[in-house]
């Protein structure tokens, strides 16, 4: 019976001790305000990453629209041969099936033109909407 009650004493004192394992509010509060100053420090290197991911997706946009207006430009070529210049946007090049479709609401306006060589240049440019794009 002795082991017993000394066994129940030495129970009582360790849960005495770590209390019941849960944190106080100024320990919350504490963690909170840690991790707002963490997150506000980070914040603007994240917003520039994402500016520079939008960055490089419109520089790859408008490449893949020049190259496909340089497959354009071979057969427009070979039926306009004498032509000065024309003008195509990345619209017309998805319809035609020279580009695969673009973002919902991008587009790009193509010019060719013939240069003092005799050769065609393109030229791709932002298509300017309505919206202030």
């Amino acid at each position: 019976m002795q082991k017993q009650t000394t066994m129940h004493q030495e129970k009582r004192k360790f849960l005495k001790k770590t209390g019941n394992g849960g944190f106080t509010l100024v320990e919350l509060i504490v963690v909170i305000v840690i991790m707002g100053i963490l997150t506000a420090a980070i914040l603007p290197t994240v917003t520039g990453y994402v500016a520079s991911a939008r960055e490089q997706v419109r520089e790859s946009n408008l490449h893949m629209v020049e190259q496909a207006a340089h497959l354009y430009l071979t057969n427009w070529e070979m039926d306009n041969s004498g032509t000065e210049s024309t003008t195509i946007t990345a619209s017309q090049l998805v319809t035609e099936g020279y580009l695969s479709a673009l973002p919902e609401g991008e587009d790009y306006t193509v010019t060719i033109s013939r240069n003092d060589n005799g050769r065609y240049d393109v030229a791709v440019t932002p298509a300017t909407t309505g919206e202030g794009a």
